[in-house]
């Protein structure tokens, strides 16, 4: 398995796997392909990145040795603040186990781009249908901390920040 950026021949495989793990048409639909496209071309998407207040983002897949997408993981730059926000996160359910070596090494990747970004926070947001969850639990296992909800009826937000310092401590614990 392999870490990689998101490229343009991976674009579609990445999106079909959002749809199998969030569900497909959502609200959020349009968005996904949006932002996986600004990551590759964001000349061309100017206008989604301003109103979403970024200045750029970067999403990575898992390879199989095959060249399957088995997984995904963003971040988003951040106009307003001293914060990253991470982007579309999952492994494809059939491609996991326990903590998978697959979504920790998505999060090994993006740390390190954290890292590089001299940003001090990542923020990131789930569902709040997701509570209590795997990926709740694993962020909060990792040191991300609740501080903020929107109560939107099914699309209620839970929302996320933890100090980049301190993941990367724990990533150097591994």
């Amino acid at each position: 398995m392999k870490i990689t950026k998101l490229t343009k021949d991976k674009l579609e495989e990445t999106i079909r796997l959002l749809e199998k793990e969030f569900g497909k048409g959502t609200e959020e639909e349009d968005t996904v392909r949006e932002s996986l496209e600004a990551s590759l071309n964001p000349e061309n998407y100017k206008d989604y990145l301003g109103r979403n207040k970024m200045f750029g983002n970067t999403y990575y897949v898992a390879l199989t040795r095959d060249g399957e997408v088995i997984g995904v993981t963003g971040l988003h730059y951040s106009k307003e603040d001293d914060a990253l926000w991470g982007g579309w996160m999952t492994v494809a359910k059939e491609k996991r186990r326990g903590l998978s070596i697959t979504g920790y090494k998505l999060l090994r990747r993006i740390l390190e781009e954290a890292e590089t970004s001299k940003k001090k926070i990542i923020r990131l947001y789930i569902y709040d249908r997701e509570e209590g969850g795997r990926t709740h639990k694993l962020y909060k296992k990792l040191g991300f901390k609740e501080y903020k909800r929107n109560n939107h009826g099914r699309n209620g937000k839970i929302f996320l920040e933890a100090r980049v310092e301190e993941l990367l401590r724990v990533r150097d614990k591994k």
